[in-house]
């Protein structure tokens, strides 16, 4: 019997993590924001970011974190394999659809002698779905982690834009309320669940984009093999692995 060809998911895959180290690998499954949103929300980031995560190699971009977690020391990469596999079946089985996500809300919540301010949805609906999605990646990420992931009532819906200082926190959600306001782009149609890896240094890297039921794109708007910096996603500058 000829052996089957391996899935373009898998290959793709592979070739990801070959360029990064064995140990010390981190995995986010998240939403993203279209390509041609990143600008104005990586700008709101930008002051906020720590100078000792740009040292590292990181990059501040807008993101929705439904699971986030280090691949232990018992568990090798390939198991990511399975967490793929895992989320496509759940979304199947679930029904799970492509939905509008609208970020006009500004809120903030306390993380010790600061305050984390963050953009979420006013509409409850919206909170739901991101909810049973952020179960579907708990659950396929368990094994990862030693059962040390965010607990679904720890969830919340939301793009941080980042950590000030309590002093300054009133000032800074009146100025943010006043720009997200103005902002063009605050909403888009949610078609894929994207599964993020990183090593110790350097940015998070798409490693797959799972579609959610409805959705007819061929090619993800960040396509597999993105780099999550700003220059790549709307410029280009990274060789993706789509087509």
């Amino acid at each position: 019997m000829e052996a089957s060809e391996p899935r373009k998911q898998d290959v793709d895959l592979a070739v990801i993590l070959e360029s990064l180290p064995v140990t010390g690998l981190e995995v986010m499954i998240c939403l993203l924001p279209p390509s041609e949103h990143w600008e104005q929300w990586v700008r709101l980031k930008e002051p906020f970011f720590k100078k000792g995560l740009r040292k590292k190699g990181r990059e501040p971009f807008p993101h929705i974190t439904l699971s986030q977690t280090r691949i232990n020391a018992r568990s090798e990469p390939t198991a990511l394999f399975g967490v793929i596999d895992a989320i496509k079946e759940d979304v199947e089985n679930k029904k799970e659809s492509e939905f509008m996500l609208q970020f006009s809300l500004v809120q903030n919540f306390d993380v010790g002698k600061n305050g984390v301010v963050y953009v979420t949805s006013e509409e409850e609906s919206t909170h739901e779905r991101a909810l049973s999605l952020h179960k579907i990646a708990e659950s396929a990420t368990e094994p990862l982690c030693n059962g040390k992931a965010a607990k679904s009532d720890d969830f919340t819906l939301h793009i941080g834009l980042g950590s000030v200082p309590k002093s300054k926190l009133t000032q800074i959600m009146e100025e943010y309320k006043g720009i997200v306001a103005n902002l063009e782009s605050t909403s888009f149609t949610c078609q894929h669940i994207y599964l993020l890896v990183r090593g110790p240094t350097g940015p998070w890297k798409v490693a797959s984009a799972i579609p959610l039921e409805g959705c007819n794109l061929s090619v993800p708007s960040i396509p597999v093999g993105t780099s999550t910096c700003l220059a790549a996603v709307v410029g280009g500058t990274d060789a993706s692995l789509a087509g």
